[in-house]
């Protein structure tokens, strides 16, 4: 009698483990699974892409940290936390906004969301690109004149 008790006790304990197996690996593969790829079209014309593995949800700004990639940001209160410099590129910027003035672009899928990194939210398979404008002027490749 003991002995079948164990057998179903191992049973039971195997089938949890195997489902616990599953459920991590479940979530292991959405944590892990594509959400982005960000490249920096940087000031000297070269360009350099980051593959981001992550959650549907997280930010631009999220997904540039789990890039690695290194940049500084000011705030602008009614866009959020606008890219001052990416990978110590370009070496100053003054941050204005407005024409005549360079900064970095920022474009998800060709568009301009007209919201700052720390407000964009990623789906699967987003494309941000991030352009040094300067001439102030340069829009994103879908965006109309």
């Amino acid at each position: 009698m003991i002995h079948r008790v164990t057998q179903r006790a191992l049973v039971v304990c195997g089938f949890l483990l195997t489902a616990v197996g599953f459920a991590t690996a479940t979530n292991s593969a959405t944590i892990t699974s594509p959400v982005a790829t960000i490249t920096l079209h940087m000031p000297d014309g070269s360009a350099k892409s980051f593959p981001v593995r992550g959650q549907e949800g997280i930010t631009v700004e999220r997904a540039m940290q789990l890039a690695r990639i290194r940049y500084t940001v000011s705030y602008y209160g009614s866009v959020g936390y606008v890219l001052m410099q990416a990978n110590d590129q370009p070496p100053q910027t003054n941050g204005e906004l407005k024409r005549g003035e360079p900064f970095w672009l920022l474009c998800v899928n060709d568009r301009n969301p007209h919201i700052g990194m720390s407000s964009v939210k990623l789906k699967a398979n987003d494309r941000v690109d991030w352009y040094w404008t300067t001439n102030g002027q340069d829009k994103c490749p879908m965006d109309s004149s």
